[in-house]
């Protein structure tokens, strides 16, 4: 049995959104360890808590190691239930609540599901929106329309370097209005802007890749298309560095960082406040 296997539990009593990002950030410190998680969301009920430790004191006999469970439920009766002593149970909740309470002068109400919760609907429609926006001008789509003037950015890069997903997670996060155009054979032959993006120079936001990652991502869509060469890639990479340099743009390589960390950078570099 490896001694670096560690069975991970991720509890909410809802989406569980909260919990796992949490819980991924805090287990990424320890990349020495095997992680295996576990997701058990709307744990609402006595029933649901108590087949959950049923689960966990059965993967602690099964293990021989004490299980970790990240947990949100809100209502203490149930964390109560799934606390065990065979296994490691943070409540982040619990450790945060108390320490609010304090400060902000007021016992905290609990309430499974605040968190994600349409308080705001006017944020929210514009959070959907933003997405409905994405999509129409995804890929240049829309191209010879007038709708990147309504963008907050327009993404620029060679395919397949990360701009489509990149644009949902700005639009459903943040509610930013994010477009995006590929630059093509056509548009590489030549260091000056695409005609159509020359009036939005201001929002233009480069992606880079490096080569060796752009032909692995191709070649899992169109295994054995020219454009899934290396040489196509180095040549397609090196073109279009050689535009975005002519042209002053902002440029952010791709290849090893998250959606979630290119996303903060653009929002910090060209000053989009959400």
């Amino acid at each position: 049995m490896s001694t670096n296997l560690r069975t991970i539990f991720f509890v909410s009593d809802s989406t569980g959104i909260t919990v796992e990002k949490l819980g991924h950030s805090l287990l990424s410190q320890f990349p020495d360890i095997n992680f295996q998680t576990v997701s058990l969301r709307y744990i609402d009920s006595k029933q649901k808590a108590e087949n959950l430790r049923v689960e966990i004191e059965g993967a602690a006999k099964k293990t021989g190691r004490p299980p970790i469970i990240f947990s949100t439920l809100v209502e203490p009766k149930l964390r109560e239930i799934v606390r065990t002593d065979v296994a490691v149970l943070l409540d982040l909740f619990e450790i945060f609540i108390g320490l609010l309470e304090v400060p902000l002068n007021q016992k905290a109400t609990p309430t499974a599901g605040h968190a994600h919760y349409v308080a705001e609907p006017d944020k929210y429609m514009a959070r959907m929106d933003a997405v409905n926006y994405a999509l129409r001008y995804d890929d240049g789509l829309g191209v010879g329309e007038s709708g990147y003037a309504q963008a907050d950015v327009i993404l620029l890069g060679v395919s397949r370097c990360g701009k489509t997903p990149v644009c949902l997670y700005l639009a459903m996060q943040y509610g930013i209005f994010a477009a995006n155009y590929p630059l093509v054979d056509e548009d590489l032959q030549t260091t000056a802007l695409p005609a159509s993006l020359r009036a939005f120079k201001p929002k233009l936001f480069a992606l880079t890749i490096e080569p060796l990652r752009l032909q692995k991502i191709r070649t899992r869509r169109q295994t054995g298309e020219e454009y899934a060469k290396i040489v196509q890639c180095r040549r397609e990479v090196a073109q279009a560095e050689t535009l975005f340099a002519e042209n002053q743009l902002a440029m952010l390589d791709t290849s090893t960082i998250s959606i979630e960390e290119i996303a903060t950078q653009i929002l910090m570099q060209l000053h989009l406040n959400r």
